[in-house]
């Protein structure tokens, strides 16, 4: 990796925490529980603005904190279940 790339990556990754975030703290977002193994994880799907996308994240609460392991644009059926829900925020 190029001196360039190495300076930008930690650019993105702060970026990227904070758009999830938004995600986390949305008052407008839906929230599914996931069981994965011995842990409960959460997915939660909110429309961010500021990005203009619906985007998903999945995350776990371990010792009493928020632990993001997952951030992505959300999926076709994430997005439908997010528009479905919409009605209900206006």
């Amino acid at each position: 990796m190029g001196r360039k790339k190495a300076r930008e990556k930690p650019r993105k990754v702060r970026s990227g925490l904070f758009l999830a975030h938004l995600v986390y703290e949305s008052r407008r977002k839906i929230s599914y529980r996931l069981k994965s193994g011995s842990e409960d994880r959460f997915l939660d799907v909110a429309l961010v603005e500021m990005k203009g996308a619906i985007l998903a994240l999945v995350y776990t609460m371990r010792n009493g904190n928020v632990r993001f392991i997952s951030f992505r644009p959300a999926s076709r059926k994430e997005r439908r279940a997010y528009a479905a829900a919409k009605p209900r925020y206006e």
